[in-house]
């Protein structure tokens, strides 16, 4: 695929800090990421461009721009991955969701309480 019928399916869009911009498929709030995540998690070319309602040939183009921007593309996913992650570590200690989680675990166990107990014996860890 060449750059012109690239540009047809691939755009940048404006991102704090990034000089080129963040490529997502034209016309569309799905980034170029997405697909590689998605395509990298076992879906089919056809499979995501059913789900998105997207033309395959823009599914095609947003992997092709992956193997030609490969570093670019792997630094967001790495970025991404570790935004989570740092947020996912941050909710273990905030006290807010600790008091949510054992509201949640004190309803589940009045509704099944053999998730919990049998024979009398607690069950660690709910199992």
């Amino acid at each position: 695929m060449d750059e012109t019928d690239m540009s047809r399916y691939i755009e940048r869009v404006p991102l704090v800090g990034e000089p080129l911009g963040y490529p997502r498929l034209v016309g569309r709030r799905i980034a170029v990421v997405d697909v590689v995540i998605w395509y990298n998690d076992g879906r089919s070319v056809a499979e995501i461009a059913a789900d998105y309602d997207l033309d395959e040939e823009m599914v095609r183009a947003a992997l092709t721009f992956y193997d030609e921007n490969r570093d670019e593309i792997d630094r967001y996913i790495a970025e991404g991955e570790a935004f989570f992650e740092a947020g996912y570590q941050a909710q273990l200690h905030d006290p807010i969701y600790l008091g949510m989680k054992a509201r949640r675990e004190m309803l589940v166990l009045q509704e099944r309480p053999e998730l919990y107990f049998s024979n009398d014996e607690p069950k660690a860890n709910g199992r």
